[in-house]
């Protein structure tokens, strides 16, 4: 019962955003570039202390760097780490149609020079700052973004720890042993039709052969569960996607525990 109330209570504050710790959370908008183009971040950190902390970068999903990511990026920041959330697209592109997710989603991952160099240019920033451990660097991603720190991972990537919200799978590149260098957790929606239960039972495969330590975790869901505009998208665009609030909140306690496991030193758990 003390777990349980335990649990209720760590999910609840994730939820809600920590918006008391609004007043000692350092927000900085920035540009950076990669070849000739130009890309908008998003870094926050509590800086109510100095010790340095675990970076995370956080890839947004396929509709782009919007208010949904960087509402995430607040919440895990306010747990003690420095969170970039990236741009994948490009000057701060944000899809105004599936057809045009889609369209930019697709010119990322069929192009891993492209993926990897704009994913390594955000690194370097996170890496660099001044309250960031640079050995300790977790990444977490949703669908697009899902995919994105699979393969980030599988190239070799030093990330400690990567998590995937209803992430794509499949890849090109499949991982090596000893290739990846953290725990992988990844969330799976079961009634998710854009992937179906025999990709992930691929991606056990793929990673029991690479002897990745890995955990799957499935919910009652559909794709798009952790986003709260996924429902209204779903039925703007014809899409099967589906806000899922109970597994949210299960998930995101997850996460907590996940990184808290990752990252032992972290002592800012409210």
């Amino acid at each position: 019962m003390k777990q349980l109330f335990l649990s209720l209570i760590l999910a609840g504050l994730f939820l809600s955003g920590l918006t008391g710790l609004e007043a000692r959370m350092a927000k900085q908008n920035l540009t950076y570039r990669y070849g000739n183009k130009s890309f908008k971040g998003y870094m926050i950190w509590d800086a109510s202390y100095a010790t340095n902390r675990p970076g995370i970068i956080l890839v947004h999903d396929w509709w782009g760097h919007n208010k949904f990511i960087r509402e995430r990026a607040n919440v895990l920041a306010g747990y003690g780490y420095t969170v970039l959330a990236v741009d994948m697209y490009g000057n701060g592109r944000q899809a105004r149609s599936a057809r045009q997710a889609f369209s930019f989603s697709r010119g990322v991952r069929r192009n891993m020079r492209k993926m990897e160099g704009r994913f390594k240019a955000a690194l370097r920033i996170l890496k660099r700052h001044s309250t960031v451990d640079s050995r300790r660097i977790g990444a977490v991603g949703y669908g697009f973004g899902g995919a994105v720190v699979l393969d980030m991972a599988r190239r070799g990537i030093p990330l400690r720890g990567v998590v995937s919200f209803y992430g794509f799978l499949k890849t090109r590149y499949p991982a090596r042993k000893g290739r990846i260098l953290g725990r992988i957790l990844a969330f799976h929606a079961v009634s998710d039709s854009y992937i179906p239960a025999r990709e992930v039972s691929a991606f056990r495969e793929e990673m029991r052969k690479a002897r990745v330590r890995l955990e799957v975790v499935s919910y009652f869901a559909q794709h798009g569960f952790a986003n709260p505009e996924s429902t209204a998208l779903g039925k703007k665009f014809n899409l099967r996607l589906r806000y899922n609030a109970r597994a949210v909140t299960k998930s995101y306690y997850k996460v907590m525990h996940f990184f808290m496991e990752v990252f032992p030193q972290v002592t800012k758990l409210k």
